[in-house]
């Protein structure tokens, strides 16, 4: 119960604490329907019913039009691209700063809002970590090769009765 009394009075809705705790009278309420409350109190949500779209901020509206896109799912996109297209995607839209995200978005065949995130991001990997993944790509290369490399036609490895047992 303290930590409903402290999450109410942390989101300051007097009204609402209320009732909220005079419906569960001494009982505990569940954390399902804590979570419940907390997004249904959610700024974006009143300014929805409220305000109209067109009057609000572009930013906030792409807000919430992301929140209604992915209901409240974790962005996971279907195609994510490699540090070297992110890099690629930067240098384009320094030097062509008139290009859109959308346009962007076709060159590199991913959705918009991936370029606008990639865009958006600042994280830059520091000397330690490029020598790390370097060293890993080229292990997973070493890898590749070797596992790959032993089935090829061509390779010394696979001889041609291996291929086709009838010749020798």
């Amino acid at each position: 119960m303290n930590v409903l009394l402290k999450l109410c009075r942390s989101f300051s809705q007097a009204s609402y604490n209320v009732t909220l705790l005079k419906e569960s009278k001494g009982k505990i309420i569940s954390g399902k329907k804590i979570i419940k409350w907390v997004n249904d109190s959610s700024l974006s949500k009143k300014e929805m019913g409220k305000i109209d779209k067109e009057k609000m901020d572009t930013w906030k509206r792409q807000n919430i039009a992301l929140k209604e896109k992915f209901k409240g799912e974790r962005w996971a996109p279907k195609k994510k691209l490699s540090r070297t297209e992110m890099g690629s995607v930067r240098l384009l839209r320094e030097q062509f700063p008139d290009m859109t995200a959308s346009e962007l978005g076709e060159k590199f065949k991913v959705s918009p809002e991936a370029i606008r995130r990639i865009l958006k991001s600042n994280w830059k990997p520091s000397e330690d970590e490029d020598r790390r993944i370097a060293q890993r790509w080229k292990k997973r290369g070493e890898k590749i090769k070797y596992l790959y490399g032993s089935t090829r036609l061509g390779d010394e490895r696979v001889s041609a009765s291996t291929v086709d047992p009838g010749k020798k």
